[in-house]
């Protein structure tokens, strides 16, 4: 990977830092890719979970266009702490990570 504060994805999510005004919080729920054994763990928890889901629910399909995530949570996370210093970021079931960023009052 690139310099994680340039290139087309650390310019979208400056770009959504711009339009969050001061003190407001922006959330980003996104799929992560997997990339090393704690992804695979993960993924395979998700592969679990989304078994039993199906099985008690039946299959849902999401109604949208689907594509593999580009970006693996290190990815994700290397734009951050670039782009958006102080945000947490979380692993989430399903392939997910939620990235929540508080913008500072005085900007």
């Amino acid at each position: 990977m690139g310099a994680p504060a340039v290139g087309p994805r650390a310019r979208r999510r400056r770009r959504l830092a711009d339009l969050t005004a001061p003190g407001g919080t922006l959330v980003v729920v996104g799929l992560a890719r997997a990339a090393g054994p704690l992804d695979l763990l993960w993924g395979a928890a998700g592969a679990v979970a989304n078994t039993v889901g199906h099985l008690l629910r039946g299959h849902w399909e999401p109604g949208a266009p689907v594509r593999d995530p580009a970006e693996s949570l290190d990815d994700v996370a290397a734009v951050a702490r670039a782009v958006l210093p102080g945000a947490r970021l979380r692993r989430r079931l399903y392939w997910r990570y939620s990235l929540v960023w508080r913008r500072p009052d005085h900007c």
